[in-house]
């Protein structure tokens, strides 16, 4: 990775690191820089939510379980699509660090309703799921290494007190991230998959035709089924 990659004192953003892991000619895994998409927008992110990493692969494991740990951590959706491997941060507000600002991009790509779902006999247009209460956690942990502390494991976490209150303590089961080496950085990361796992607990699955095959994962879609009263 040549210096003027490096973001922070020691960490790189996740795009660099995912980039020369895939297709790296000495280490990489082989996969062709042609079928890169662009990944401005997850760079962008990145940088402007303060999300750096320093990963050390010593031992052997599967390309894509380290790439989805590093999708995960940077709460975004890494698909292949158009011939290219695509990543969409999740992010949907405006933040900004020193030198770099993220803009949401929340065009809503399509709207769909009644005429546009397929449906089987006795099925709803749109079958809703919610996660059940127990795995709303509301108190997330992130085990990480502290660089100011000779990279001693270090464990950060995040809480909802009021949700707490309400419903009792849920603990999710600590996220081992030894990727993290700065704690402020692994808490913005427990503070954001806080938020997605006890405030995005609906699941909406449908089916349409052949005219919307353009539908990529991470578009935002509008959802209309007047039988279930859905807008």
């Amino acid at each position: 990775i040549s210096c003027g990659d490096i973001t922070g004192e020691l960490d790189v953003d996740a795009k660099t690191i995912i980039h020369d892991f895939l297709t790296n000619p000495r280490y990489g895994a082989g996969f062709p820089a042609s079928k890169i998409g662009d990944w401005s927008e997850y760079e962008i992110y990145c940088k402007a939510a303060g999300l750096q990493f320093s990963p050390v692969y010593d031992a052997q494991s599967q390309a894509q379980e380290k790439i989805n740990d590093l999708i995960k951590l940077t709460n975004s959706g890494i698909y292949f699509s158009e011939g290219v491997l695509k990543i969409k941060p999740f992010g949907d507000k405006e933040i900004s660090s020193d030198d770099v600002t993220f803009t949401p991009d929340l065009t809503v790509v399509a709207s769909l309703d009644d005429d546009d779902f397929i449906v089987d006999d006795g099925d709803d247009p749109v079958r809703i799921i919610r996660s059940a209460q127990a795995d709303a956690y509301n108190c997330v942990k992130i085990r990480c290494l502290d660089r100011s502390n000779e990279y001693n494991e270090t464990t950060v976490e995040e809480k909802d007190q009021v949700n707490i209150e309400q419903h009792g303590l849920r603990i999710m089961p600590v996220i081992d991230a030894s990727e993290i080496c700065k704690p402020e950085i692994a808490s913005r990361i427990a503070q954001l998959i806080l938020q997605d796992v006890l405030y995005i607990r609906n699941q909406y699955e449908f089916s349409v035709g052949i005219k919307h095959c353009y539908l990529e994962p991470t578009d935002l879609l509008n959802i209309t089924d007047t039988e279930q009263g859905l807008n």
